[in-house]
């Protein structure tokens, strides 16, 4: 496979990870996506400039 479908493929395994928590398996509720973003892209949360905004979303 290429970079870009080894990147791919990765995108949609973390993807499926988190959105089969709550049984459905092709969204993700709101909460799925926190949890997503805060284990998977830590540095997005981290380096947000409006830390109340992260914590309303």
């Amino acid at each position: 496979m290429t970079e870009l479908e080894t990147a791919m493929v990765m995108i949609i395994n973390v993807f499926d990870k988190y959105s089969r928590k709550d049984g459905k398996g092709d969204t993700l509720c709101k909460g799925e996506l926190k949890t997503l973003i805060e284990k998977e892209l830590p540095g997005i949360l981290g380096n947000a400039k409006d830390k109340s905004e992260v914590k309303n979303s």
